[in-house]
């Protein structure tokens, strides 16, 4: 299941952000053999569970966002998602990262930050169709997704950046079948 949330404080988050991550050292990733680069990231800095410390990008995209993790919680039934990581990636020309998906993880999602075409949106795989597929979306929207599904994001060819902020996240034990009884009757 693919989902599709629209950020109502985009250009708030997305000031602050952008300029979080330039304070941040160039932390970029490369790996030919596996069609991986991406310009600048901090994914070795927060995917442990739970991350030495909250970034401030992070916690005031949650801050100035608090409806996303209710609209989660209200789309899967639950009453909460505990997140597991986090981390933005910054692309430029040339950059791309390959078909992978997230361990460990029930969900995932994609927050474009950053996103000039539409061309540069996360792709996925349909198993069953055997064909990839794009979600439609555009810079302020959060792709959601389950996090078995394999996605890539395609290479940039051209003199554009993306900026993504992305999460793993799990959902507890607390399934509220009251939520899910009511919408059945």
């Amino acid at each position: 299941m693919i989902l599709k949330y629209k950020v109502k404080n985009h250009k708030l988050i997305k000031e602050f952000v952008l300029g979080e991550i330039e304070k941040f050292s160039i932390n970029s990733i490369e790996n030919i053999e596996e069609n991986l680069s991406i310009n600048k990231t901090d994914f070795f800095d927060n995917i442990e569970n739970p991350p030495k410390q909250i970034h401030p990008y992070f916690s005031f995209f949650e801050r100035n966002e608090p409806e996303f993790y209710q609209y989660l919680n209200e789309r899967y039934f639950v009453s909460s998602l505990q997140v597991l990581g986090y981390w933005y990636q910054q692309y430029i020309k040339n950059d791309s990262h390959y078909w992978h998906i997230h361990p460990m993880s029930n969900i995932s999602y994609v927050y474009y930050v950053e996103l000039s075409c539409s061309s540069l949106i996360t792709e996925f795989y349909d198993k069953d169709k055997k064909e990839i597929f794009q979600p439609n979306a555009e810079e302020g929207d959060i792709i959601v997704f389950d996090s078995h599904i394999p996605h890539r994001s395609p290479k940039i060819l051209s003199d554009t950046r993306k900026t993504i902020i992305s999460s793993n996240l799990v959902i507890n034990e607390d399934i509220d079948l009251t939520q899910f009884e009511n919408e059945l009757s």
